[in-house]
């Protein structure tokens, strides 16, 4: 039933797992003073948003583009979403980790690169989502 979480300046590690059964999660808000992570839009990620780490499996919003400062998408990161349909990753991505989008049945990935990054893993898109490669936005 856990909808949102407030991560205080004080946590210092997130275990990798820490969020993926919860699948209500709507948002996770980190406090401005916290010197590993912070958050945009609900959205978890390292303190300097180079490193998505994770995406509200319950988030209610149908897109989302992943921010220019982002260079990686953690393991399992955007998983489990049915609310998201499109899914916006800029070339400034240069590593997505297994199952960096999984389990997200109603997805479209629309990528600024015109392939697949050597950085990004191969099972990056375990959901097997269909993917649109050279796309401008």
């Amino acid at each position: 039933g856990l909808t949102e979480i407030s991560v205080p300046a004080s946590v210092t590690s997130i275990g990798q797992y820490a969020f993926i059964e919860c699948l209500l999660l709507t948002a996770i808000h980190v406090d401005i003073a916290n010197m590993t992570y912070s958050s945009s839009d609900g959205v978890l990620f390292d303190e300097d948003l180079t490193t998505l780490i994770m995406y509200p499996s319950g988030k209610i919003a149908s897109s989302f583009t992943v921010p220019a400062s982002t260079t990686t998408i953690e393991l399992n990161a955007i998983r489990s979403n049915t609310n998201l349909a499109s899914l916006y990753i800029p070339m400034t991505v240069t590593t997505i980790k297994s199952n960096g989008i999984y389990l997200c049945t109603n997805l479209d990935i629309y990528c600024e690169a015109s392939e697949k990054p050597i950085g990004w893993d191969s099972n990056w898109n375990n959901s097997n989502r269909p993917v649109t490669w050279n796309y401008s936005f």
